[in-house]
């Protein structure tokens, strides 16, 4: 496992990249400092305290000011960092574009409801970065098939990958690698405060499901859209497009500030 320091000129994304393709993902330790990481869970703490204490899940950075979240996306040296790396790792030039970022804090009965669901990232790279992570029991593991599927020359394609995945059959089959401690489901302890990277679009993966009263709480960080310019993807309704790439709806009952 590549143990890389903090900060970004360190990091080779070559090696970074080869390191996904060959385990699955690829970490950076200590990337964010503890007072960020401090600041980070106490802004968490608040607003599930609000939410009394419900599951959240904000996607973009416009609620999330104030803390590193809100700031690392801005910062010209992890953007080059991601890019670099997804170019390494695929031989394509990085088109310009923004972050696709999501804060997701599970607790609790619905903590539990979505956790456990295998899904292809519609992004390339997925960076991630936990903030809460349960220190015994069910630890919320993150959950990798580790690069299944190469990026589709086209959308539809895609959208095919992801109805198979989601399936009851499919799924069924995933929780039982999972079950049995089959060696190709690869799980990764993380630890708040490390940065973690993982080819999102071609690995099927989820988290493993924390103890009824634990928290789980993860910043994730997506790069490259491979379907952006699509036009069926244009023309295609929002919520045609949910229901066939995930009918059961995986954030169901969590609310959701954009």
């Amino acid at each position: 496992m590549i143990n890389l320091a903090m900060t970004e000129s360190a990091c080779d994304p070559v090696k970074i990249a080869a390191e996904i393709d060959a385990a699955g993902f690829a970490v950076v330790e200590n990337y964010v400092d503890l007072a960020e990481l401090t600041q980070a869970r106490s802004f968490v703490d608040a607003v599930l305290k609000k939410n009394d204490g419900q599951c959240l899940i904000f996607r973009g950075p416009s609620e999330l000011a104030g803390t590193f979240m809100y700031d690392l996306p801005k910062r010209p040296g992890f953007v080059k960092l991601c890019c670099d790396i997804y170019e390494a790792g695929t031989g394509r030039q990085a088109p310009n574009g923004d972050c696709y970022q999501v804060l997701r804090c599970l607790c609790g009965p619905k903590g539990q409801m979505n956790s456990m669901r295998f899904h292809f990232d519609t992004y390339a790279l997925a960076a991630l970065v936990p903030i809460a992570i349960p220190a015994e029991g069910k630890t919320g593991d993150l959950l990798l098939l580790p690069n299944v599927r190469n990026i589709r020359a086209f959308y539809t394609r895609s959208l095919i990958d992801k109805a198979i995945l989601a399936s009851p059959i499919r799924q069924g089959y995933l929780k039982r690698l999972y079950e049995t401690h089959d060696e190709r489901l690869v799980r990764v302890k993380m630890v708040p405060g490390n940065l973690y990277f993982f080819w999102g679009y071609k690995s099927a993966h989820t988290n493993e499901a924390c103890n009824i009263g634990a928290l789980r709480c993860t910043a994730l960080f997506h790069y490259v859209d491979p379907h952006a310019a699509s036009v069926v993807r244009s023309i295609m309704p929002t919520s045609r497009l949910k229901n066939i790439i995930n009918p059961t709806r995986i954030m169901k009952g969590v609310s959701v500030y954009r």
